[in-house]
């Protein structure tokens, strides 16, 4: 339950005098603040109103942390406002060479109220409802579309989906398949699915969704976003489990090669990052345990108003907090490949284009990440690195089906091709194919139940894999790539597919493994035992084959290799090996091997 305090009335102190303690609250953002002891704070709200004020809300607060009260002689409060004029306190202990901050909060009034001092500000009203979410939106969309020159696409009429949500009015909808060419404004829905029953279209609903869908079927997600996407003036939403036919998956592989179209141009999108399932909805009418109201009065006139304290949000870690969304790695390529999100985060909403990003309550930095965002206008990178760092990123985010492992990054490797250009291969690319085939998994993980990919690529695993620079730069390369290829399962290459095949000529080496110890057969190498990194669980192997890919003058990184079960001419990757020396020398077999 939030705390309720009503402020006593205190004697009117003269309004030409200002105090030193508070300084009224009179303080300009990022110039001004005032630090002093608890018991400063209490004497001088014997006649300060002001004073009084923050004590009154500041003390509640730190309640919940009593364990600070052995410490008060040596505590200061400290009052000041941030970052876009964010009123705040904070909580200090003199800890040489400077202050240590214990606790901060920051402190907000009602809309409405009569709180009588302009540096409180109002608190922030986008999760309440439609209408307070829309207007805070289209101010957003405004300052977008009048003075962001990189924010263009999305922008005007754009050619609609194959399919899309018709809002007719409010609470009467309709699935409407668009004919070719046909032009509109829309918006798109990021969402958890969450592992519950959610509506979606299928074949045998396809036809009735096309007359309506029943409102009341509607779960509270999809219905928050269809009423924002009206009050904004948007007639159309696009969500993914009702404008792909969720029961075909010829529709599924055709609409998800679209992916990165139907992002990119829509108007905006809209990401439902705290809520874990469609039935959680996008307005936060309930405020959080950490949360204190405070019932005021001014003395004045005895006027009411409230305040609400809260701890400081983090805003510099909005995208890294532990919010349902960003975990979700079709997500992943939404966030990236959308023009502008808006973001219904926990506490308040957030936005995001190509040259903005900001938050409800202004305490958000509103510089450009263009640079490491958005990669239709970042800098591409010239060499392979970027598209490394973008699946290591990727490769830790959940996936509600295996199968979905390559489309759900379908759409950010159109958007690479324009850069890396070649062809694209299960998560690798043929311009670079040796540098992407030198991955290695961060933890071994048992490997998919179902077939993914061919156990030379990244996808092959669950786990999260990542590259080692040592290995993928000016290193002599040691093998070549007779030829590599995959099979599609539609006709989207950068889909899901069916197999794929590697065709290694090079150096290598046989051995045997045992857990984490490899040991060569060549006597030349028995020494000691060298170590290998498999990638995926795994007690002992006999004949593995070692295959050098690059060298230089002290360490060769090497394929651990088995053949393929049932598949004599065959091999499949088990892991990687940094073999030290000057390679294989004259103790290796040069052979041609087939990788699958």
């Amino acid at each position: 339950m939030p705390a309720q305090d009503t402020i006593s009335r205190l004697d009117t102190r003269s309004l030409s005098s200002r105090c030193s303690v508070c300084l009224d609250l009179n303080l300009s953002e990022e110039k001004w603040f005032s630090s002093a002891a608890p018991d400063v704070w209490r004497t001088s709200a014997l006649e300060c109103e002001s004073c009084a004020v923050v004590l009154q809300v500041v003390e509640p607060f730190l309640s919940k942390t009593r364990h600070l009260y052995f410490f008060e002689k040596d505590l200061l409060i400290r009052i000041f406002l941030s970052h876009g004029g964010i009123f705040l306190f904070e909580l200090l202990k003199p800890k040489r060479p400077r202050l240590e901050r214990i606790q901060e909060g920051e402190i907000r009034c009602d809309v409405d109220g009569a709180c009588p001092w302009p540096s409180i500000k109002p608190e922030c009203l986008g999760l309440q409802n439609a209408k307070f979410a829309s207007s805070r939106i289209m101010q957003w969309m405004k300052q977008c579309e009048g003075r962001h020159d990189t924010c263009t696409r999305g922008i005007g009429l754009q050619e609609l989906p194959t399919r899309v949500i018709e809002i007719q009015r409010p609470g009467r909808i309709r699935l409407v398949a668009t004919e070719k060419g046909q032009q509109g404004l829309y918006a798109c829905l990021s969402h958890c699915w969450g592992g519950i029953e959610i509506l979606r279209t299928t074949k045998s609903t396809y036809l009735d969704f096309q007359k309506t869908i029943p409102w009341n079927d509607v779960p509270p997600t999809f219905k928050h976003a269809l009423e924002v996407t009206w009050e904004t003036g948007i007639r159309y939403l696009w969500i993914d489990s009702l404008c792909i036919v969720q029961d075909d998956s010829a529709d599924w592989r055709h609409e998800g090669s679209k992916m990165a179209s139907i992002y990119s141009h829509s108007y905006f999108t809209l990401a439902a990052v705290a809520s874990r399932n469609a039935h959680d909805g996008l307005y936060r009418r309930s405020r959080q345990n950490n949360y204190f109201e405070h019932d005021m009065q001014r003395r004045s006139d005895q006027a009411a108003y409230k305040l609400y304290v809260r701890p400081t949000d983090k805003h510099d870690q909005f995208d890294t907090l532990e919010m349902p969304l960003f975990k979700r790695a079709w997500f992943f390529q939404e966030r990236f490949l959308s023009n502008r999100v808006v973001f219904f985060g926990s506490e308040e909403l957030y936005w995001e284009c190509c040259e903005l990003r900001c938050c409800e309550c202004g305490g958000l930095p509103g510089t450009v990440t263009a640079d490491n965002r958005h990669p239709s206008k970042l800098k591409m990178p010239k060499d392979i690195t970027g598209w490394h760092i973008l699946v290591s990123q990727y490769t830790k985010l959940h996936l509600t089906f295996q199968t979905d492992k390559l489309p759900a990054l379908q759409g950010l490797a159109k958007a690479w091709q324009q850069t890396l250009q070649g062809n694209y291969l299960a998560g690798l690319w043929r311009g670079h194919i040796l540098n992407d085939l030198m991955w290695k998994v961060q933890v071994p993980l048992p490997r998919p139940r179902v077939y993914l990919g061919p156990s030379w690529s990244w996808v092959s695993t669950d786990s999260p894999v990542t590259w080692n620079s040592h290995y993928t730069g000016s290193h002599r390369k040691a093998v070549s790539i007779i030829s590599i290829s995959t099979t599609p399962a539609g006709r989207d290459p950068m889909g899901d597919i069916t197999s794929g095949e590697l065709v290694l000529k090079g150096q290598c080496v046989r051995a045997t493994t045992k857990h984490h110890e490899l040991q060569p057969e060549s006597s030349a190498f028995r020494s000691s035992p060298r170590r290998w990194y498999p990638d995926a669980p795994t007690t002992a192997f006999n004949n593995v084959l070692l295959i050098e890919m690059t060298s230089d003058s002290y360490l060769s990184w090497c394929l651990v290799l088995r053949q393929k079960p049932g598949q004599n001419a065959a091999y499949e990757r088990i892991g990687h090996a940094p073999f030290y020396g000057r390679g294989f020398g004259q103790y290796a077999e040069e052979m041609v091997i087939t990788v699958v």
